[in-house]
């Protein structure tokens, strides 16, 4: 009997143990359901249409317009830092707003880069990404993007959300032409939209050698998962599109054929 008391004790320490360990193991901070999370959502691509390069190389791009909203509960904000000026790139943070007033941080989500080319003299952040995909045979084009300047343009069209300011909070933050910066915050409201102009650097695609026919364009944000959003089902849009050469003619008709704001299968 003062055997079995006395390994009935010893599990009774070890649970207890146990218990204790679990604890601590428990991240501290705000729940899920505290935290007011960005929803990045693309409206499908517009502006769309063919433009030679102006240096005489022959080369052709398509060119668009690439904007998305911030529908969530809470705004994209993003924390950039470095160290030091020897350091190109700054790390960005992404911190997170949460019900009672407080704040969470996401580390690491990505690197804000400075643009020194003519007319980009500015900060910017890349998380998204531009496909042009052909309907049959044939290899997906990928643009080359850059850093976007993460700002509030204009308010999105589907009303006044809750958490929404009345005026733009992310206006003229990404730091143009202050390329010694070491710190920025940028971002996005809620209800607001970013929005990127066609026939820029970062919103081509080459299609010197693409073939007539049918293709998608296909927008996405937050390509790479690592910003925290309350849905990420929503990432991507897409427009079907139709190219045709034809002889005599440098650059290519384009046409529309259908938009899809929740789409990355335009059909």
């Amino acid at each position: 009997m003062r055997v079995w008391r006395k390994l009935c004790g010893v599990m009774l320490v070890v649970a207890s143990l146990t218990s204790a360990a679990v604890a601590l193991a428990q991240p501290e901070g705000p729940t899920a359901a505290s935290r007011l999370l960005p929803d990045l959502d693309p409206i499908a691509p517009g502006s769309i249409k063919a433009i030679a390069a102006n240096d005489g190389s022959g080369r052709v791009f398509l060119t668009f317009a690439f904007a998305f909203d911030n529908k969530g509960k809470g705004p994209l904000l993003l924390r950039a830092h470095r160290a030091s000026l020897k350091q190109p790139t700054m790390v960005a943070d992404q911190i997170i707003s949460t019900s009672g007033g407080g704040s969470a941080t996401v580390p690491r989500v990505g690197k804000v880069a400075w643009l020194p080319d003519k007319g980009l003299t500015r900060w910017g952040f890349k998380h998204h990404s531009y496909r042009l995909v052909p309907s049959g045979s044939g290899p997906t084009r990928i643009a080359e993007t850059l850093p976007l300047c993460l700002e509030d343009n204009r308010r999105t069209p589907h009303g006044r959300l809750a958490g929404e300011p009345k005026n733009k909070v992310f206006e003229g933050r990404c730091g143009k032409r202050q390329d010694a910066l070491k710190t920025l915050d940028l971002g996005l409201s809620v209800g607001w939209r970013n929005l990127h102009l066609a026939e820029r650097l970062g919103q081509l695609i080459t299609i010197t050698k693409a073939r007539s026919g049918e293709y998608t364009l296909v927008t996405q944000v937050n390509a790479a998962g690592k910003l925290a959003e309350s849905s990420t089902a929503n990432n991507s849009s897409s427009a079907r599109i139709s190219i045709t050469w034809r002889s005599g003619r440098r650059v290519p008709d384009v046409k529309v054929l259908k938009s899809c704001d929740d789409s990355s299968q335009c059909r």
